[in-house]
């Protein structure tokens, strides 16, 4: 089971062929990992993907932060650390979260706020069965118990349907999709797959792995994710 992690993540943007512009309802597809893929994993990535992760802290489970020092070579396909960029935080256990964790989030929010950026989270919108008809899901818990501050919510939801699978859609869902009306970003993808959530779910290597498409060597694996922007991280 994935533990609770107060760490930060960034999304930015890499350019591509895709314009936020031109079509309004069109959205647009990312990939997150723990470990940096290397530079010339990054140029192969950039072709496929409008956005990327970028860890300012160690992930869960890990000794060092592999994407430390690498904002030179991403600055140069478009990352940007605007005054209002959006930093998430890092929630990686569904269910219920103690109290003093809203408290928490209250004052991060705040330190955010006054140092120039915007906070977001990285959380579950999978539903979680309470018993006695009673369903939960986390972002919704927390949006409620730290109103009024808004928060901007990128959601993990891996189970089909909603999620699509390990696959890489023309037409891309909207995050709205994960069952979160208000998601700017949803993950419908983690890997290695969720044997409960994501054991109906289609496109995953016999590893339990999701891949992109050209890297049909396995080499690095993905969790993938679509958002309302290209730059889900920009500036609001």
């Amino acid at each position: 089971m994935r533990t609770i992690a107060a760490l930060l993540l960034l999304l930015l943007f890499l350019p591509g062929a895709c314009s936020p512009s031109s079509a309004p309802e069109k959205f647009f597809l990312g990939f997150d990992r723990d470990d940096y893929p290397g530079d010339d994993a990054m140029k192969l990535f950039r072709k496929e993907f409008s956005f990327t992760s970028y860890w300012l802290g160690k992930p869960p489970g890990e000794k060092s932060n592999s994407w430390s020092g690498r904002r030179e070579l991403l600055h140069s396909q478009g990352e940007g650390f605007l005054p209002g960029t959006v930093i998430f935080l890092d929630i990686e256990e569904g269910g219920r979260l103690p109290g003093t964790y809203f408290t928490y989030l209250k004052h991060w929010a705040s330190a955010l706020s006054e140092a120039g950026f915007r906070a977001g989270v990285y959380c579950s919108g999978i539903p979680i069965d309470e018993g006695e008809g009673l369903t939960l899901i986390t972002a919704d818990l927390i949006r409620e118990k730290i109103k009024p501050i808004e928060l901007v919510y990128w959601v993990f939801n891996d189970s089909c349907p909603p999620s699509p699978g390990c696959v890489t859609p023309q037409d891309l869902p909207s995050p709205t999709k994960s069952g979160v009306a208000y998601a700017q970003i949803w993950q419908f993808v983690r890997s290695p797959r969720d044997k409960e959530t994501a054991r109906h779910c289609r496109g995953y290597a016999k590893n339990g792995n999701c891949y992109a498409p050209f890297d049909t060597a396995h080499k690095f694996h993905l969790d993938m994710n679509v958002a309302k922007s290209a730059d889900p991280s920009a500036p609001r």
